[in-house]
């Protein structure tokens, strides 16, 4: 008895590439990278926010990537929910 498997076929490059510029004239690219903004902007400000309390925040200024982090997560979970917010907040 012999098992019938389906074949697997990939995709030709034309076709790739046409499916993403879909994706991206659709807004699915945008909604894409403003969930990654949203999923790495906090990680990314707690660990400014360690280095730079090794560094004793010298500088005022300093403070300022640990102050927008997290109005920078907010506005990627924004972007991802609504496209409006995403191409007010999100340029």
């Amino acid at each position: 008895m012999r098992l019938s498997l389906p074949i697997r076929r990939t995709t030709p490059p034309e076709r790739a590439t046409g499916r993403w510029w879909r994706n991206v004239r659709s807004g699915r690219m945008q909604r894409t990278l403003a969930a990654a903004t949203a999923a790495s902007a906090l990680p990314l400000g707690l660990e400014v926010y360690f280095e730079h309390f090794r560094g004793s925040f010298g500088d005022k200024w300093m403070w300022t990537p640990v102050a927008l982090s997290p109005a920078l997560t907010a506005a990627g979970v924004a972007g991802f929910c609504s496209e409006r917010a995403a191409k007010t907040w999100l340029p």
